[in-house]
C-alpha cells in the first residue's frame, strides 16, 4: 500500500488563526485518503483541517490485528487534542469515523 497516499494530513491555516477547525475521521479499514477531498474543500474556505490515520489502518490488512476500539479512540482523542487552540471545533467522519 502506498504510504504517501494513506498518511495523516493537516491543511489550512494554523488552528489558532483559523476561525474553525475540523477533525476528519476516516472509516473502518480506510485511510485519510478517503477524506482528502473534503479536507481540501474545507481548507479552501479558511478552516484548519486535521485527519489522522487511525491505528492499524491504511497499511497492510494484517495491521488491523493489532489495533481495536481502544487504540482507535485514543488516536481520535489525541488528534482532537491538537485542535485545542481553535475557538470552534467540528468533527466529521465516514462510516466508523462518524
Amino acid at each position: 500500500m502506498n504510504e504517501e497516499l494513506t498518511r495523516a494530513f493537516t491543511l489550512g491555516p494554523p488552528p489558532g488563526e483559523a476561525p474553525h477547525a475540523v477533525l476528519l475521521l476516516h472509516g473502518f479499514s480506510g485511510s485519510p485518503w478517503e477524506m482528502r477531498s473534503l479536507g481540501e474543500s474545507l481548507a479552501a474556505r479558511g478552516m484548519h483541517v486535521h485527519c489522522p490515520r487511525l491505528p492499524g489502518h491504511g497499511r497492510a490488512p494484517e495491521a488491523m490485528l493489532y489495533a481495536g476500539l481502544r487504540e482507535w479512540q485514543a488516536g481520535a482523542e489525541a488528534a482532537l487534542e491538537t485542535l485545542r487552540a481553535s475557538p470552534r471545533v467540528a468533527v466529521a467522519g465516514l462510516s466508523m469515523g462518524a
